[in-house]
């Protein structure tokens, strides 16, 4: 249990978090820090006792050795975390500046999509509108000349009429 409950842990850790650079990070500097301060030992140690064999630096560095990897390892680790700590930090930035202008970006798209919309939209009402007042102007034109149709044809009987009752001799009345 403790080893399916530790792997799980260990899976979490890594998918969650950038555990191999951040072991990088650490192995880097615990090895920069630890060979940089071993050779500023023995460099030191050969200027400070000029009497002494050449090994004697290098034996005295040796001995110190843990002491500078555990100062390099503390350092290694203050190092991750602050740069990984900033890195987090300004992704999780750069995360939400890109939020800010996806949402940006689509809602000057969507408007751009509205005003094409409303334009076609307001086209098409125009049509309508046009084909509708076409309709009714149509209507009232054609309405007027039957108007015009008719009383022509009513004069035209009418005429007949009195050509008819001309005929036959009766008075007109």
């Amino acid at each position: 249990m403790t080893d399916t409950l530790l792997s799980e842990i260990i899976k979490y850790i890594r998918s969650h978090t950038a555990l191999q650079a951040w072991f990088a990070e650490i192995l880097t500097v615990f090895v920069l820090f630890t060979g940089g301060r071993f050779a500023l030992a023995v460099w030191l140690r050969a200027e400070a006792v000029p009497g002494r064999p050449w090994w004697s630096s290098w034996l005295y560095a040796y001995d110190n050795l843990r002491a500078y990897a555990d100062d390099a390892l503390i350092a290694g680790l203050l190092f991750a975390i602050v740069f990984e700590g900033g890195f987090m930090f300004l992704a999780r930035k750069r995360i939400a500046l890109s939020r800010v202008e996806g949402h940006e970006a689509g809602l000057q798209e969507g408007e751009v999509r509205g005003r094409e919309a409303g334009l076609q939209e307001g086209e098409v009402k125009g049509r309508e509108a046009g084909l509708q007042e076409g309709e009714v102007k149509g209507r009232e034109a054609g309405r007027a000349e039957a108007e015009a149709e008719y009383a022509a044809k009513i004069r035209e009987m009418q005429e007949r009429i009195r050509e008819l009752e001309g005929r036959n001799g009766k008075p007109d009345a």
